[in-house]
Order: C-alpha cells, then structure tokens, then sequence
C-alpha cells in the first residue's frame, strides 16, 4: 500500500485512498516520532531533513503515487538540492527553467 523509505532514521510513507473511512479502516496504528500530511515538496523536504536527523516518520499524502500528476510549480532550485547535499539527477527534471 505504500513504499518504505530510510535515510539515516526509518521513514514510512502510507498512501491514503479518498475513499478510507477512518473510523473503520484497516490502517494499522504506528508510533512514530513526526506525521507529516501532504507528499509534496514542503512536506517531503521535511520528511527526509527528519529521517535523515534520526526520527521516525509517517509521511501520509491523499495520492497514490507521488509527483502524479505532475503539478506545475512544484518545484526546487539546484541550490537548495545543493545544500541537502542531494545531487541533481537529470531524469527528475521534466522541463528546466533559468529562472
């Protein structure tokens, strides 16, 4: 149902169908140190600076697939992947702005 992730800490990414009801879902419960909602830039970035610093996180999002479909504006400066200290990856781009 979702994708585990680890950076230095362990992070579990649980995708979220619309149609769970949560007082009778089968979501297991999961302690965890941080929960963030929402997939995106912000709260991925937020996710991985957590992991990677040790702390366990749930990282839920309404979508099945992360990035799909591709939202116009969501986007990261080569600086700030820099400073991450994540090296850019020409496959991630689906199109490149000098802005």
């Amino acid at each position: 149902m979702g994708r585990l992730w680890r950076a230095t800490g362990a992070m579990i990414v649980v995708f979220v169908p619309k149609f769970v009801q949560w007082g009778r879902s089968r979501l297991e419960k999961r302690e965890c140190d941080i929960a963030i909602v929402g997939a995106g830039p912000a709260g991925s970035t937020a996710a991985y600076a957590a992991a990677k610093a040790g702390a366990s996180v749930l990282m839920i999002d309404r979508r099945r697939e992360i990035g799909v479909p591709v939202q116009c504006g969501e986007a990261l400066a080569e600086d700030v992947l820099n400073e991450l200290k994540i090296k850019p990856d020409e496959s991630w781009a689906v199109n490149k702005t000098n802005a």
